[in-house]
């Protein structure tokens, strides 16, 4: 199973590092300091290589209206340090702004399958 999942990183890593873009992931924070009463809001950001696609006909019919006509599929490599969760914000060369509404590892652990959202 370790050589299926391995395998699967690669064409991941693959496909990202071909078709993928530089963007920079804004992650809002906002924890309570309770020794100053003070909420941290100091965001944590990191860079990173994803490849921006459409959702297929198929995963639009089945996602029960959770897909919206804007959003797209970001593919997030597996490997990362970071990992991306719900509410983390993206900015794109182009300087569009997109937020996450779903993360999801998929089985093989290769890589993220996000679903973002434009600002």
């Amino acid at each position: 199973m370790q050589g299926i999942q391995n395998m699967a990183a690669a064409i991941a890593d693959a496909m990202i590092a071909n078709f993928g873009e530089t963007v920079t992931f804004t992650r809002p924070s906002g924890e309570y300091n309770p020794t100053t009463g003070a909420v941290d809001e100091d965001p944590e950001t990191w860079t990173e290589k994803v490849w921006f696609t459409d959702f297929s006909q198929f995963e639009r019919n089945t996602g029960q209206g959770i897909i919206q006509a804007q959003d797209r599929k970001a593919l997030y490599p597996g490997t990362s340090e970071n990992t991306p969760q719900p509410g983390d914000e993206i900015e794109r060369s182009d300087e569009t702004q997109w937020r996450v509404e779903a993360a999801n590892l998929d089985p093989s652990k290769a890589f993220y399958n996000l679903q973002v959202r434009p600002r």
